[in-house]
């Protein structure tokens, strides 16, 4: 606001309109609702006691009564990343198993 008195209105107009622009795009954001994250937490869960076996997106969506497009589009709603990469994220985090034996 240094500018002169003149302009000092037309400033914080400008700012007071990205504030209301930068809320309302906030605000448009949809959220997840209820059942889909019941949805995404079940195959979560199954991912979670599976991630060993091979698992294939039709198994999720016949978990969750539900189209392997829907499943899938539907975990990386509400996670971020799709079920298989979930997956193989989980196999590389596992501690690995030492195999030696004592001397």
């Amino acid at each position: 606001m240094r500018g002169g008195r003149s302009f000092r209105s037309y400033i914080g107009l400008g700012l007071t309109q990205e504030l209301i622009g930068l809320l309302a795009r906030e605000l448009e954001k949809p959220e997840v609702t209820p059942a889909k994250l019941f949805y995404a937490q079940l195959v979560k869960q199954y991912l979670l006691g599976h991630y060993r076996e091979h698992v294939e997106i039709e198994q999720l969506g016949e978990l969750i009564h539900r189209s392997p497009n829907y499943t899938t589009a539907l975990f990386k709603e509400v996670f971020g990343q799709s079920p298989i990469r979930y997956m193989h994220q989980l196999r590389l985090h596992e501690p690995a198993v030492c195999c030696s034996t004592p001397a």
